[in-house]
């Protein structure tokens, strides 16, 4: 049987407006120990197929009799589609084996590897084939690249905000950033048209310092702003904040977006693009 582990944490984020093209920010995983695998074993209490993330409530027996609900985190509705599951794929009262990566405390949740149920093999599916990705060099010039910020949103315009468009619409952004395109480490895009997926990895200074801004702040509002277009407007809920991995940022139908933000850093750092 599985070891208790901390309450569960909240980490969800939830769009602020609706834009042209619809997005969704993913949550850090860092709630999560990867060096870790545990087996539950139990019963489906409910399959909750929503983004960002589904989720299998799994209700557990302990060695002292007693029945332990755990919440078990999944990929991306998307996803899981690409690798054959459908909303119907589980019941309530289903019996499964699910291997997860459990949370770093004492909640009693994890993140999905894989598992059996009453209809065979549960798998998350091979990760999309890349269609670009590039590590930037510590030292390369990046003062011409194209802007791109995680940033506050501020209720209104003040000294210290700069109008950027979100749509039709206008948002208020801090004008001192979190991070900026100078503190960008790595830069990758995965999917297809039907889910683009941008993933940014930050320097060591800058990832330290976003996980600061996000940690404790539930219900920090923030934007991912690229040359003063809001890609995603979002709201932070939870007490942990954005963890070493990095942000990420799924857009529907927005490849040709998603690559062209890709190769205009290429180019500015003097490096061609590779499929």
């Amino acid at each position: 049987m599985t070891r208790p582990v901390a309450r569960r944490l909240l980490g969800a984020v939830a769009a602020l407006a609706l834009v042209t093209v619809p997005v969704w920010a993913h949550h850090s995983s860092a709630k999560f120990d990867p060096s870790r695998t545990v087996t539950l074993q139990g019963v489906v209490k409910e399959f909750r197929w929503t983004n960002p993330h589904a989720t299998i409530q799994i209700l557990l027996k302990t060695d002292e009799g007693r029945e332990e609900s755990w919440s078990v985190e999944m990929n991306s509705p998307e996803h899981l589609a690409r690798a054959g599951w459908r909303p119907d794929t589980l019941y309530a009262g289903d019996a499964v084996s699910l291997v997860v990566h459990p949370s770093r405390d004492a909640a009693k949740g994890g993140q999905f590897m894989s598992g059996t149920g009453p209809r065979g093999a549960l798998l998350d599916g091979p990760p999309p084939t890349p269609i670009s990705a590039q590590t930037l060099s510590p030292t390369a010039d990046r003062s011409s690249c194209p802007r791109v910020e995680v940033t506050l949103v501020e209720r209104s315009a003040s000294s210290e905000t700069r109008p950027v468009r979100l749509g039709q619409s206008t948002l208020f952004v801090r004008g001192d950033a979190i991070t900026t395109t100078s503190d960008i480490s790595e830069i990758n895009v995965e999917g297809d048209d039907a889910d683009v997926l941008i993933h940014i990895k930050y320097t060591e200074a800058a990832a330290a310092r976003l996980l600061e801004a996000t940690t404790g702040h539930d219900g920090l509002k923030l934007a991912f702003v690229v040359a003063d277009d809001v890609w995603l407007a979002f709201t932070w809920q939870g007490l942990y904040g954005i963890g070493p991995e990095g942000t990420q940022v799924s857009i529907r139908h927005g490849l040709a977006k998603a690559e062209k933000l890709v190769e205009a850093i290429r180019t500015c750092v003097g490096d061609e693009p590779t499929r």
